[in-house]
């Protein structure tokens, strides 16, 4: 008998931490990232929605971008209130290991560190010990 093994990555849902770095400066902001959907809000008030799938060890979708506000993107572009722009993603399905992804917003390159929330993982848990659903 053979025995095959298939190792496959795969995105824990989860509330992440976002830095992000650009030309103009440093931002940050929090999103949900799981069970295909991407939402979230930016420290600039920047507002995150969008859906994704698993493919290949890979997560690809789109992320639909909202500046209610306006202001000053990281990337050092300044952008009207009621500003809405889309982002297409190719990401490891791994991409909160500390190394930066580097999207290109509104033209220009962005690098974004993604950190996993400790509270997502306490939150799987009761406080007796059983394992909670996703």
């Amino acid at each position: 008998m053979k025995l095959c093994l298939r190792m496959e990555l795969f995105v824990v849902s989860a509330l992440y931490a976002m830095s992000l770095v650009g030309m103009g400066g440093t931002g940050g902001g929090t999103v949900y990232v799981g069970n295909g959907k991407i939402v979230g809000v930016g420290a600039g008030n920047l507002r995150y929605r969008g859906t994704y799938i698993e493919q290949g060890g890979r997560i690809k979708g789109t992320v639909n971008l909202y500046a209610p506000t306006g202001g000053t993107l990281v990337t050092g572009a300044q952008v009207p209130a009621d500003s809405r722009w889309s982002l297409t993603l190719d990401w490891p399905a791994n991409f909160s290991d500390g190394k930066p992804q580097a999207p290109i917003v509104e033209g220009r390159q962005v690098h974004i560190v993604m950190e996993k929330s400790t509270i997502s993982n306490a939150s799987r848990f009761y406080p007796d010990g059983r394992r909670a659903l996703d």
